[in-house]
């Protein structure tokens, strides 16, 4: 038996509008769990609530209505069992790659930051090779090219050993070669951690390339339109696949889903 470790039961949440005052509703009934070990991908139009869909199951952001229901211990220990990539890899700038990966175990060592640190250190060399970024460890953000800031960002999500990682459209920044690069390698990193993973994009090929699972939602109020499980394995995941004809055809099956969702 799978084991959730989120579930939302009728979820809604909705905001204030500053210009009319007027309640703005976003999600609407959301039923959704979250098991272990899945690549779960949210996908849906501009302004549907995917980012706060995602706020909610991180406990970020508690709805107006529902329920979320966390594993025991997963929301009380956030700071190692869960992380977040947003955007823009949110690197401090006057601190090296090794430094900023380093970070979390320092602002949690309470009076034991060497120690603490000298554990992480053999993970972080994993990590470095594993995202080709052992030769530039001591290199600041600014010398690094977009997708190695991202590499890194991921370096610092992973070293804590997070079970559960959320991504709000970490390569939407990064021109389309290099994103498609970055996901093979996000994805050969994320199996090797098997840590589950929640993946808000507005792509619709990079979600069918590298999720298990894809949940569609609906034009705000939203809900979930489609809820739809990925056949491939892991081994199949390259670029043979984004030519593939019966890949090619589940992702206009998703795009038709999105325009008349």
């Amino acid at each position: 038996m799978v084991t959730s470790l989120i579930t939302l039961e009728n979820i809604h949440v909705s905001f204030t509008g500053n210009a009319t005052g007027c309640r703005l509703r976003v999600l609407e009934g959301i039923q959704l769990a979250v098991p272990e070990g899945q690549f779960l991908a949210i996908l849906g139009p501009s302004g549907c609530g995917k980012s706060t869909l995602l706020r909610v199951l991180a406990g970020l952001l508690p709805p107006d209505q529902g329920t979320v229901t966390w594993q025991d211990g997963l929301l009380t220990n956030r700071s190692s069992r869960m992380a977040m990539n947003f955007q823009k890899p949110v690197l401090l700038p006057w601190l090296s790659i090794e430094q900023n990966a380093l970070l979390p175990f320092q602002l949690r060592a309470d009076g034991h930051g060497d120690q603490v640190v000298d554990a992480a250190v053999q993970r972080l060399d994993d990590l470095l090779s594993l995202t080709g970024l052992t030769n530039f460890r001591h290199s600041l953000p600014y010398e690094l090219s977009g997708g190695m800031q991202m590499r890194a960002a991921l370096v610092r999500t992973l070293i804590t050993n997070p079970d559960l990682i959320f991504m709000d459209e970490p390569f939407a920044s990064i021109d389309e070669l290099t994103r498609q690069d970055l996901g093979r390698e996000f994805l050969s990193i994320m199996r090797a951690s098997k840590a589950s993973t929640v993946f808000v994009t507005h792509s619709i090929q990079e979600a069918a390339f590298l999720s298990d699972r894809i949940i569609i939602l609906s034009p705000r109020p939203s809900h979930i339109v489609e809820d739809i499980h990925v056949r491939y394995s892991h081994p199949e995941r390259n670029d043979e696949l984004r030519r593939d004809r019966e890949f090619l055809d589940m992702c206009d099956h998703l795009r038709e889903i999105m325009a008349h969702g």
